[in-house]
């Protein structure tokens, strides 16, 4: 039995190795989300700025060049927004199989803790039992050799 309460706790032991392991790397992927949203949200603003610029360039009547570029620019924005949304959407579903396998690993972790718990509470009612039985066993020969005394 002791072999066996060895092996859970080295697998409860190896389940929190993994689990903080896996925490570690949902802390690294949610400053990456951080700044990746922020970039967006950069994009987002530069995206409007300009198309506020090219509002009052095609409302104040400027040059066709310049209406061009702009509207040539934004369309740069938008395809750079567009790359942004896709990387953080990537990050997002990372971080939900980064999670799921984390939840995994403390549930695994939690569950060989109780089952560890289990075997100790079993050796512990083994022994106690045996122990019962040798003073059981002391007292009846005890008692055997003090009526063979008598």
């Amino acid at each position: 039995m002791k072999n066996r309460l060895t092996v859970i706790k080295e697998l409860q032991r190896r389940a929190g190795e993994e689990g903080q392991v896996l925490a570690q790397a949902l802390a690294r992927l949610k400053c990456q989300l951080a700044e990746a949203e922020g970039k967006l949200g950069m994009l987002r603003d530069y995206a409007a700025q300009y198309r506020a610029q090219l509002q009052r360039a095609e409302s104040g009547g400027a040059e066709w060049s310049r209406v061009l570029a702009l509207r040539a620019f934004i369309a740069r924005i938008d395809e750079t927004v567009a790359v942004q949304e896709n990387q953080l959407n990537n990050l997002q579903c990372s971080g939900n199989g980064l999670m799921a396998q984390w939840q995994h690993a403390h549930r695994r972790e939690k569950a060989l803790g109780l089952l560890a718990g289990r075997h100790e509470m079993e050796a512990r009612l083994r022994a106690a039992h045996r122990l019962q039985k040798e003073i059981e066993d002391w007292t009846l020969r005890a008692q055997a050799a003090a009526s063979s005394l008598a």
